[in-house]
């Protein structure tokens, strides 16, 4: 299931048993994946722009430098990152 199914079955109208399943597991995935990740310590928010998104220098360059420079702050350089 990805953005667009879950777009589509919200402009569907009610829902179906299977689609409310569907939508139930996407979400219980969901946050199964993220309890894991910061149970294992990983940093999900660490690279977004949490000032403003919009201005011309929140640029992808800025953003790297960022979660670069927390990830070496947090004691782990030189570390491999996670395997997906």
């Amino acid at each position: 299931m990805n953005l667009d199914d879950v777009i589509e079955m919200a402009s569907a109208g009610k829902p179906s048993g299977l689609d409310r399943a569907r939508a139930r597991r996407a979400a219980e995935r969901a946050l199964r994946r993220y309890a894991e990740a910061t149970a294992r310590g990983d940093d999900l928010l660490g690279d977004l722009d949490v000032e403003d998104v919009l201005a011309p220098q929140a640029g992808e360059a800025a953003r790297i430098a960022r979660a670069a420079s927390r990830h070496t702050a947090a004691g782990s350089a030189g570390t491999a990152p996670p395997a997906p």
